[in-house]
């Protein structure tokens, strides 16, 4: 009677053992491939579990075979078979209610790098798909960590690349559209190797980041967007510059100028439109000082190049005519811009 009137205590099956030695393997026999898919589906269904703190050991035992050992990244052999059971059980958390849950699944795909594990990250980058803003942000930063893969294919990084963009192009929060466009500039600075792709994704991101920045332009001129997305268009400008400025993008320099000029010259349009509101937001209006200051600088310094030996247009810096209240001298600033553009 002592005995049944003890609690009750749940039993759990112990951990399988470590697969660390098997992670550099490029070949697994059925043996290694059955402890490889144990230990996966052990950790994986623990990521699911209700306390925080089983969910975080779970993440890091099952990132923790992916990393580099001795110098030597996991096999694509050992990825993929890990993957085959790992990525099913992350996917169902990742689409789950729970936010933490979510985000933990999409770090383990994140470090997973393979096809498979990518395609999980598209769906919640789309505003359309995925409501969470949280979410949405890890998606975008798990796309950018797999970039530099080799275990995934140029022609597939490009697709994630074309959903990364498609999504920002929607996108209402300041802080996700920022990723994005984050994510975006690391595949314009990619470490491929140009007969792996590189140069062709290189190419690839400059236009789907032009394209987004022009986007996320209208929608602001338009109204249809909040001001608040000028937050993440700051930042944007100063990678755009450091790109156009970077040694290592000497062969695209040309083309970066050409695309960002015309879009330089409309920042004073997104200041005019938005005005009242960015002028309501203490943050806002800081950024926007900021914002026109980034755009007149580079605008100059590409403007110096491609109409080399010519001056730039005469005008009043736009940070002091904007915090000098002065609409009627930007709106001159940009009439004297558009001569030129």
């Amino acid at each position: 009677l002592a005995l049944l009137c003890m609690p009750a205590t749940i039993v759990h099956a112990a951990p399988p053992d470590g697969i660390d030695r098997l992670t550099t393997a490029t070949s697994l026999d059925s043996t290694q491939s059955g402890k490889v898919a144990a230990y996966a589906e052990y950790w994986g269904t623990r990521l699911g579990d209700s306390d925080p703190g089983v969910v975080q050991e779970a993440r890091d035992r099952l990132t923790r075979p992916l990393r580099t050992v001795s110098g030597r990244p996991a096999s694509l052999m050992f990825r993929t078979t890990y993957g085959k059971t790992l990525v099913p059980i992350l996917e169902k958390l990742a689409k789950g209610p729970s936010t933490y849950k979510s985000i933990n699944a999409m770090q383990v795909a994140s470090a997973l790098a393979i096809p498979s594990a990518l395609n999980l990250l598209d769906a919640p980058v789309e505003p359309d798909l995925e409501k969470r803003p949280q979410v949405r942000l890890w998606a975008a930063i798990g796309i950018g960590r797999c970039l530099n893969a080799d275990s995934i294919r140029t022609d597939k990084v490009k697709g994630s690349l074309r959903v990364i963009a498609r999504s920002a192009m929607m996108e209402t929060d300041p802080l996700v559209l920022r990723r994005e466009l984050e994510t975006i500039d690391s595949a314009v600075r990619n470490t491929r190797a140009e007969n792996a792709g590189g140069e062709d994704l290189r190419k690839h991101a400059i236009k789907l980041e032009f394209d987004v920045v022009s986007k996320t332009i209208d929608r602001l001129e338009e109204g249809s967007a909040p001001a608040s997305l000028l937050l993440a268009l700051r930042p944007t400008l100063v990678l755009i510059r450091n790109q156009y400025i970077d040694p290592q993008l000497m062969r695209e320099q040309r083309n970066i100028g050409l695309l960002a000029a015309p879009q330089l010259g409309r920042v004073y349009d997104i200041l005019l439109v938005n005005e009242k509101d960015i002028r309501n937001d203490p943050e806002l209006e800081q950024a926007a000082g900021q914002l026109i200051d980034s755009s007149e600088t580079t605008l100059k310094l590409v403007d110096s190049h491609l109409r080399s030996g010519q001056s730039a247009p005469a005008v009043t810096p736009g940070r002091e005519l904007w915090d000098q209240g002065n609409s009627s001298g930007l709106a001159e600033s940009r009439d004297k811009w558009q001569v030129v553009l």
